[in-house]
């Protein structure tokens, strides 16, 4: 048996337990977030070297002690967000639209196209819960999204991903079909999720100056939003308080084509820079997001 034939027949005992354990209430799942906390943190441990590498070059004013401060803090939230993303499996549509709201400034915004005929181009990233945001979408504004991912090696925690991401009535494509996906869409009305700081490979990226690093991003945003011409909003779930989440909104620009490519990119991940330095402990350190240097 191929090694990866069988690794995928383990996970399905895995997959089980992880949908019965999201029965849970979630006030007892975080519980069990102390115990992930203690062993993402403490022992064995989980890329703590990365976070506070990263945290170094992003925060190159603050001392040792402030970042020990902020990835000690990271790793509550990290630990708290594998609780909740496992407890969206079975929370209830009314529950997730209580826990993770959009204030009354980002609906405004976001409705003021959709009410209209005009679709637009949500961009956010790794940043609060990503995976309650994306849930939210069908709950708040009773327009079915269709968002970006990529698929996973293993077929299935892969399934058990795409089951996750489409319960709430977001239709999901990997990220090579996402522009043909939104071409069939393009006479209905519809909202693009997108999450762009992931690491890009070199030929696919446009750098911008992100957190003090010279920092590669991807170019679907702007070349979809300029492409398609939707306005483009900026999205931010940010923690009010455990297991409750406020998505404020900004635009970004509503006309992309008066833009180029690099300008777009530009503005977006400015905005969500601005974001993390508010609050960093609510960000993704564990990335490797700077593993790339600029081309000379």
């Amino acid at each position: 048996m191929k090694k990866k034939t069988l690794i995928e027949l383990l996970s399905y005992p895995l997959a089980v337990f992880v949908y019965v354990v999201s029965l849970f209430p979630l006030g007892l799942l975080y519980q069990f977030s102390h115990v992930m906390f203690f062993l993402l943190f403490y022992f064995p441990g989980y890329r703590k070297k990365v976070v506070y590498n990263n945290l170094s070059k992003a925060f190159p004013d603050k001392n040792t002690e402030e970042r020990i401060i902020i990835r000690r803090k990271f790793y509550r939230h990290l630990s708290n967000l594998i609780v909740e993303t496992v407890k969206l499996h079975t929370l209830s549509p009314a529950r997730l639209k209580q826990r993770c709201c959009f204030t009354p400034e980002a609906a405004e915004l976001i409705n003021g196209y959709l009410q209209k005929g005009q679709s637009v181009i949500m961009v956010m990233g790794h940043y609060g819960n990503w995976e309650w945001f994306g849930s939210s979408i069908y709950p708040a504004f009773g327009v079915s999204p269709i968002a970006a991912y990529r698929p996973l090696k293993n077929r299935v925690f892969d399934r058990l991903m795409k089951k996750l991401r489409t319960r709430f009535g977001t239709r999901i494509a990997p990220m090579k079909d996402f522009p043909r996906k939104m071409f069939s869409l393009r006479k209905e009305v519809t909202a693009a999720l997108l999450i762009a700081d992931q690491t890009p490979s070199k030929s696919n990226a446009h750098w911008v100056d992100f957190l003090n690093q010279d920092t590669p991003v991807f170019k679907g945003t702007a070349k979809l939003s300029r492409m398609f011409d939707f306005p483009l909003i900026f999205c931010l779930p940010r923690p009010s308080r455990r297991g409750y989440y406020e998505v404020h909104a900004k635009l970004i620009t509503e006309n992309p084509k008066e833009h180029d490519e690099e300008t777009v990119s530009a503005m977006h991940t400015q905005a969500l820079e601005e974001e993390i330095k508010k609050a960093p402990e609510y960000w993704l350190w564990t990335h490797r997001r700077w593993k790339h240097e600029r081309p000379k």
